[in-house]
């Protein structure tokens, strides 16, 4: 009943403000019967509700393994999001999003498998898992003012989070998000009074499905967040992009550089990512119980993972009991790139500086590396970038040498291989599957990913894609994805 709602909502709102865009058409009254326009002729001049709409979006059906010396699991998972736009009227635009969700990418040990995927008849019972959705996602009006070499676009409502530091598809905010191109430059602004993106909402869940906990479901942060960007795209084969950010009583500071040489047939490549968090941080008052919020907090604020659970860390005493935040944090990625023909390479090195290495609001950002399941598909919470997760706590750190090799076989068909050597004092998740029972006094993992993955376009809209990603060292496990998309 709940979905049929949401659904009825959208349309509902979809079809009020396409019919205001709509301008009526009426045959006028004739003097003479003979020029009198035929009933039939005046239905084919009545435009069609979908006259000027638009579509965009993705659709994807996804089954994950993973295998170890813990064990083994699966799960399947499929994602729905569809943003439609009114035809513009002096500028003016309205866009609504549905987005749909169902199941977990991140299979582990006896709790996550595929026994209950099917979620129920007739259709999905939503709110099993805590990943499960059905609801209007985005809801915002856009205004576009152009000139012979500008255009600006402001949106005004709930919004996609479109930055450097999180997912433009799954991350939200309430605010305004305004861009002005020109001559090759780009320039943005965004202010949202209240935001969350998909890894801080798994940081602070309660690891309980939706249906039993709403509450941490619709957990969100208070804080105004700010970002400011300069982007510029092939000046002379040079491309650059600037970012400062800040969410207020949280995070002090967000930084971000990316700066892109390319020529004939080589480029090299210089990132540079950085956060400052408030000594005293403050997460407003839609985080639910702060007060746990205080201290670095091992998975999530809810319950600790430091045993041996579905997602674990090891006991490191390395760093000696200590779970204070780091206050400023660092990562810096040097490569170095080729493509010629069908086949492209890069090899880069990522490390950290300052207290910690959680630079990011997302797992990865803009942040470009090699390797598939070590910077974001292991656990749904903890792992990669994102402030809250393991590069949170004070005293960590982390290395990455990297590998990427791709060659297109054909037009619809390309094969990739990825190898990324993991190092430092990096405080990782491990899976059940892939325990490491000798690194439970240890401060840090080492371990190397190898992942061959190839993918082919069954049409211009429709891609399938699969990768194997073997992780061996002080981690030994295995984790295989296969996806079926279709982009709007």
């Amino acid at each position: 009943m709940k979905q049929q709602v949401t659904l009825y909502i959208f349309l509902a709102s979809i079809l009020a403000l396409s019919a205001n865009e709509i301008p009526s058409t009426k045959v006028p009254q004739q003097e003479t019967k003979q020029e009198e326009v035929p009933k039939e002729a005046a239905k084919e001049t009545k435009p069609s509700l979908l006259d000027g709409m638009s579509f965009k979006g993705f659709a994807y059906m996804r089954y994950m393994t993973a295998d170890g010396i813990g064990g083994s699991a699966q799960r399947q998972q499929y994602r729905l999001k569809l943003d439609a736009t009114t035809a513009k009227s002096k500028g003016f635009s309205f866009t609504a999003g549905i987005f749909f969700n169902q199941g977990s990418a991140s299979p582990s040990r006896d709790t996550h498998n595929t026994d209950k995927d099917i979620q129920g008849s007739l259709g999905v019972a939503v709110g099993s898992v805590f990943a499960d959705r059905f609801t209007i996602a985005t809801y915002y009006v856009s205004k576009e003012l152009q000139t012979a070499n500008t255009q600006a676009t402001i949106n005004i409502g709930r919004l996609n989070l479109n930055s450097v530091w999180t997912d433009k598809n799954l991350d939200l905010g309430i605010g305004v998000d305004s861009k002005l191109t020109s001559h090759k430059l780009q320039y943005q602004l965004g202010y949202f009074d209240t935001w969350v993106t998909n890894r801080i909402a798994y940081a602070l869940r309660s690891h309980k499905a939706v249906a039993n906990d709403y509450k941490a479901a619709s957990l969100g942060i208070g804080r105004n967040l700010v970002i400011f960007a300069i982007k510029g795209d092939d000046l002379s084969g040079l491309s650059f992009n600037v970012s400062v950010g800040n969410v207020s009583g949280l995070l002090d500071y967000l930084a971000f550089s990316d700066l892109k040489f390319a020529h004939s047939h080589f480029h090299i490549r210089a990132q540079v990512a950085a956060a400052g968090m408030n000594p005293k941080p403050d997460f407003g008052k839609g985080a639910g119980d702060t007060s746990k919020l205080i201290k670095w907090a091992p998975g999530n604020i809810n319950t600790s993972n430091e045993g041996f659970s579905s997602t674990t860390r090891p006991k490191y005493t390395g760093f000696n009991g200590n779970t204070d935040w780091a206050n400023h944090r660092g990562v810096y990625n040097i490569q170095i790139g080729y493509k010629n023909a069908g086949f492209s390479s890069k090899l880069g090195f990522l490390g950290s500086f300052g207290d910690g290495y959680g630079v990011s609001l997302d797992y990865k950002g803009a942040l470009d590396v090699g390797g598939k399941a070590w910077v974001g598909n292991l656990d749904a919470a903890s792992e990669g970038f994102v402030f809250m997760g393991n590069g949170g706590r004070h005293g960590t750190s982390i290395t990455s040498l990297y590998l990427v090799l791709s060659y297109a076989i054909s037009k619809p068909f390309k094969i990739n291989l990825d190898i990324a050597h993991i190092g430092g004092d990096n405080n990782y998740t491990i899976l059940d599957v892939a325990k490491a029972p000798r690194q439970t006094t240890a401060k840090g993992i080492t371990f190397t990913e190898i992942t061959p993955s190839l993918s082919y376009k069954l049409s211009d809209k429709l891609n399938f894609s699969v990768w194997y990603a073997y992780a061996t060292g002080d981690m030994n496990f295995g984790k295989s994805r296969f996806e079926l998309r279709h982009t709007f």
